[in-house]
């Protein structure tokens, strides 16, 4: 069973770990180190190691190599969404041309159909690429721990075994209940932004750190849990 309070805990277990990873998290582009940092979190997890592990300068190489993979099992899933997202902004930038050019005529008719066209094909085709963007995030959510556990980056596109562990309550339920704590995370998060100029950048770091690790956590416990 996927301890879902645990893995909420989890960031906060060591607090010299929290801190370190709050302040790479307030610093663009260096916060991705949290992302390589939750990655060994959840290779630690199905494992059935479920202690937050302590930050060590020497797994720095590990770190970066394990963000850059990650950004591309993501990336390579996504592509299908980012084909029919750029379709529906070619519709777009179609019908506002159509629009402008009727508009400058004075042509009412030429300008609702403009409109109408633009918006009826980008919008079909931005939806279609709504549903494949979160079809493509599942997917590769599971696709990273199959790269993790077996080290190899061929072993994210195994589609098959991947869908046999998307497709289970187990998964279904943890995804609901991330969605819920990320949700009121960010609350408290936009909260504490109000503080002027340090808010925000304290904000973004707990997203960070919070957010990565107990992700990890939770899906990690998914993978080791479900066939």
């Amino acid at each position: 069973m996927v301890d879902y309070i645990g893995a909420i805990k989890k960031p906060t277990q060591d607090i010299q770990t929290l801190i370190i990873g709050i302040i790479l998290g307030m610093i663009p582009v260096i916060s991705l180190l949290n992302l390589g940092f939750a990655v060994g979190v959840g290779r630690a997890t199905i494992k059935g190691d479920n202690k937050l592990p302590a930050w060590d300068p020497n797994q720095i190489v590990t770190y970066i190599k394990d963000i850059v993979f990650v950004l591309i099992i993501t990336l390579v899933y996504m592509i299908p969404a980012l084909i029919l997202f750029a379709i529906a902004l070619a519709g777009f930038i179609v019908g506002a041309g159509g629009a402008l050019g009727a508009l400058a005529a004075g042509n009412s008719q030429a300008l609702s159909a403009a409109v109408l066209g633009g918006l009826g094909t980008g919008g079909i085709f931005a939806l279609l690429g709504l549903v494949l963007a979160v079809a493509g995030g599942v997917m590769a959510s599971m696709g990273i721990f199959f790269y993790i556990k077996e080290g190899s980056l061929g072993a994210a596109f195994k589609f098959g075994a991947i869908l046999k562990k998307v497709l289970t309550v187990t998964y279904l339920v943890t995804l609901v209940v991330y969605i819920v704590y990320a949700f009121v995370l960010g609350i408290l998060a936009a909260i504490l932004s109000i503080i002027p100029v340090l808010g925000a950048f304290l904000a973004a770091g707990i997203l960070s750190f919070l957010t990565n690790v107990t992700s990890y956590t939770l899906l990690g416990q998914v993978f080791k849990e479900t066939p």
